[in-house]
């Protein structure tokens, strides 16, 4: 069970293995202790009901994936499309198609991960609570700096 968050003393990401001792830790970069407040819930269950950085109550699922992958394998599938429509518009699908099967593939492999709507700490390896719901932009709004 790993929490990815910002240090909120220099800002630098951190991750964290829980462990049952509550053990506070120390940010590899500006060398600070942080102070994790765990529910009794994540300890016992690991389920997710308060965040332990900001004992936010606010949270949405989405999948464990790298973004800037997601954009590039985008990217080689226009290129390729560009490329494959010079051909005739059989070769076009075949492309878009290739390119959908491993969006569905990466979909169906990849685990999921709960993210705090108020400080954004990321929760990998946890079970997953059933009041958590995917992204909702009328919640996300309710946190954003005035």
């Amino acid at each position: 069970m790993k929490i990815a968050f910002l240090c909120p003393y220099c800002a630098q990401e951190i991750s964290w293995t829980v462990n049952a001792e509550n053990q506070a830790p120390a940010c590899p970069h500006c060398r600070r202790t942080i102070r994790l407040t765990h529910a009794p819930s994540l300890i016992k269950t690991a389920q997710i009901d308060r965040c332990s950085i900001c004992q936010g109550d606010r949270f949405y699922v989405q999948k464990d994936f790298n973004r800037i992958l997601g954009v590039v394998i985008i990217g080689l599938g226009l290129a390729i499309s560009y490329f494959l429509f010079g051909f005739n518009m059989a070769a076009l699908i075949l492309g878009l198609t290739v390119c959908v099967v491993i969006d569905v593939v990466l979909h169906r492999i990849l685990p999921e991960v709960t993210v705090c709507y108020r400080c954004h700490s990321i929760y990998r390896h946890f079970v997953r609570n059933p009041a958590h719901k995917p992204f909702d932009l009328h919640i996300a709004e309710e946190y954003e700096p005035k």
